[in-house]
C-alpha cells in the first residue's frame, strides 16, 4: 500500500529510513559493523543515505526507498526511472571493496533473484550469462534492461563480464515498514540495554540529528557513551558475565534434583530422541502426555544428551520457578543477569541452545496471578523468535505440559496458537508421550511379572503407577489392582503404618500431604 499523498509520505519515508539507521545503530552497538555515516556529503551523498564500514573495512552503500509510489513491488524499469542502477554504479566503481544495499518494504524480486544468481554463479562471467541468464526469456529480458541503465551492451563480451561483477556487488534487502519491525528493534533494545525500551529507541532514533552527526562518523563507543550519559541507561554486556554459566548449572542441577528415578534407574523413552532431533533441526517442541506419563524422565533424558553434546541449556519446573511481571524480571528471581533468553544466547553464541520450560500446566494451579506467568513465557517465545532472526544456530524451546491442560487452558492453548500455520518464526512440533513398553515394565517388575493380571500390566505402563508398585513392599504386590486409586490407596496405607511404627503420628502425616497438595 503506498504512503498518503503530500507532506505525510514525507514524514513515513523519514520513519522508514529511521528505523533502517536504528538498526543498523543496533549492529553497531553490537559490534557486528565498525561505524556509519548518515548523510554522507560530497560525492558519496548522491543517492546514498546511510554508509556502512564492516569491520574487515570493506563498505556498503545503502539506499532506502520505504514504498515505490502506488505499487506493491518494484520492476526493473522502476528502479531504471529513478536512477538507482546509474547511482549504484557510480559508487561501485570507485572501489572495489563497496557493495551497494538497495533497501525497501516493497519487493524487488527481478533484481534480487538476478543478482542472488551471480553470486551463487561459479564465478565465471560467460557461464553466468550463458546458463542463468539466456535459459529463462523473462530474467534475460530484464537482464538487458540492467546493461542498459548501467550503460553496457549485452551483446558486448567485456560489457557482460563488467555488468557480472556490477551484480555480484549489489543487494536488495526487503526490510518491512510495519509496527512489527519497531517490536523488533525494542526487543533488540531489552537485550542490549537495562533501561525504557522505547526511550532508548527513541535516542537512538534523534542521536545523529540531534548530536549534529549527519555526515560524521559514527562508532560504537560513542553511541555507547552517549546512551550511558542518560539517566536509568546501562548496557548490560551479557556476552563478557562470568556469572551467567555458574548460575545455569546451579539451576539445571536443581531441576534434576526434583526428579525420582523408578529403582534407581532412568527408563529410556523415544520420545526424548524424537525431542533431541527436532531441536536439532532448528524446532520448538511441546512434550504433554496424560498426568504420570513420565513426561518428566524423558525431559532429564534429554537434558543427559544435550550434556553429552556439550549443548548449553537451562531446564526450570515452572512450578518450583514461577514466572512473574516481565522476562527480565524472572531472570532476576532466578539470580540471573537478565531474561533467561537473553543469558542462555550470551553464552552460546554460535552455537545451539535450549531452553526447557517443564511443569507448564502447574502454574494454574501454584499461582495466583497464572496469567502474568503465561504472559512472561509468551514474552520469552518472542524473545527466542527475535534472537533467532540474527543467529545461524537456534535457540530452541521445549515446553512440557499435561495433554489435558494443553487442549483445554485457554491460555496455554494461545502460546501455540501458531503451531499449525506456515510462520517459520513459530516453528513448533508436538510430541506426545506414550506408554512403556512391556520389557520395560518387565524389567522393573522383575520375575514376577508373568503372574501379573493383563489389566495389571497395562496399569504399570503408566511410569507413575510403575514407581508406586516399586516402592510396595512384595506382600502388597497383588493381582487385585485395577487403576491407579488402588495402587495409592495401597502406598498411603503402606506408609501410615510404616510412620506409626516410626512414631510419626498420623496426623503429621496427613498434615504434610495436605501442605503438598496446597503447594
Amino acid at each position: 500500500m503506498p504512503y498518503e499523498t503530500g507532506g505525510r509520505a514525507d514524514k513515513f519515508g523519514n520513519r522508514y529510513e529511521g528505523r533502517w539507521v536504528v538498526k543498523q545503530l543496533l549492529r553497531l552497538i553490537k559490534e557486528e559493523i565498525s561505524s556509519i555515516i548518515l548523510e554522507g556529503v560530497g560525492k558519496e551523498e548522491e543517492g546514498i543515505d546511510l554508509w556502512i564500514r564492516n569491520n574487515d573495512e570493506s563498505k556498503i552503500c545503502s539506499q532506502c526507498k520505504g514504498r515505490n509510489a502506488s505499487k506493491e513491488y518494484w520492476t526493473i524499469g522502476d528502479l531504471g526511472a529513478k536512477g538507482i542502477f546509474q547511482k549504484a554504479k557510480k559508487q561501485l566503481d570507485s572501489s572495489d571493496k563497496i557493495n551497494y544495499q538497495f533497501v525497501s518494504a516493497v519487493n524487488c524480486m527481478m533484481l534480487n533473484d538476478i543478482t542472488n544468481r551471480a553470486r551463487n554463479s561459479n564465478g565465471n562471467p560467460r557461464d553466468f550469462y550463458e546458463y542463468q541468464i539466456k535459459n529463462s526469456t523473462e530474467v534475460h529480458k530484464e537482464y538487458r534492461k540492467i546493461c542498459e541503465y548501467l550503460g553496457l551492451d549485452h551483446n558486448s563480451v567485456q560489457d557482460n563480464e563488467q555488468a557480472f561483477h556490477y551484480l555480484k556487488r549489489m543487494y536488495v534487502i526487503h526490510y518491512s515498514d510495519d509496527l512489527e519491525t519497531k517490536t523488533t528493534l525494542k526487543e533488540t533494545i531489552k537485550y542490549l540495554f537495562i533501561g525504557n525500551a522505547e526511550t532508548i529507541y527513541n535516542l537512538l532514533l534523534n542521536y545523529p540529528i540531534e548530536n549534529d552527526l549527519l555526515g560524521k562518523e559514527i562508532s560504537s563507543y560513542m553511541i555507547i557513551n552517549f546512551l550511558e550519559s542518560q539517566p536509568d541507561i546501562l548496557f548490560r554486556q551479557l556476552h563478557k558475565d562470568e556469572r551467567i554459566m555458574p548460575r545455569i548449572e546451579y539451576l539445571n542441577t536443581e531441576f534434576d534434583s526434583a526428579f525420582v528415578k523408578i529403582n534407581n534407574s532412568l527408563i529410556h523413552r523415544q520420545e526424548s530422541e524424537k525431542c533431541y532431533k527436532e531441536l536439532l533441526n532448528g524446532n520448538s517442541v511441546i512434550i504433554h502426555g496424560k498426568a504420570g506419563s513420565g513426561k518428566s524422565g524423558c525431559v532429564i533424558e534429554l537434558r543427559n544428551r544435550l550434556k553429552e553434546k556439550n549443548i548449553v541449556h537451562l531446564a526450570l519446573r515452572l512450578d518450583r520457578r514461577v514466572p512473574e511481571y516481565s522476562s527480565n524480571n524472572y531472570g532476576d528471581q532466578l539470580g540471573l543477569s537478565a531474561s533467561p533468553v537473553f543469558c542462555i544466547d550470551a553464552v552460546s553464541k554460535d552455537k545451539e541452545a535450549v531452553l526447557i520450560l517443564d511443569q507448564l500446566d502447574a502454574i494454574r494451579w501454584t499461582n495466583n496471578h497464572s496469567s502474568s506467568a503465561l504472559e512472561v513465557c509468551k514474552e520469552m517465545i518472542a524473545e527466542v523468535n527475535n534472537i533467532n532472526k540474527e543467529r545461524d544456530r537456534k535457540i530452541t524451546l521445549v515446553f512440557i505440559c499435561r495433554t489435558f491442560d494443553f487442549q483445554n487452558e485457554n491460555g496455554i492453548k494461545q502460546l501455540f496458537s501458531k503451531m499449525n500455520t506456515n510462520n517459520k518464526e513459530d516453528t513448533w512440533k508436538e510430541i506426545i508421550m506414550s506408554d512403556l513398553d512391556n520389557e520395560n515394565v518387565k524389567e522393573v517388575v522383575g520375575e514376577t511379572y508373568n503372574n501379573l493380571s493383563t489389566k495389571l500390566r497395562t496399569l504399570l505402563k503408566t511410569p507413575s503407577n510403575l514407581y508406586i508398585w516399586s516402592n510396595l513392599e512384595e506382600k502388597r504386590k497383588s493381582n487385585t489392582y485395577i487403576s491407579s486409586s488402588d495402587l495409592i490407596k495401597q502406598w498411603w496405607t503402606q506408609l501410615s503404618i510404616n510412620c506409626e511404627i516410626m512414631g510419626v503420628s498420623i496426623n503429621y502425616l496427613n498434615e504434610l500431604k495436605d501442605n503438598i497438595k496446597s503447594n
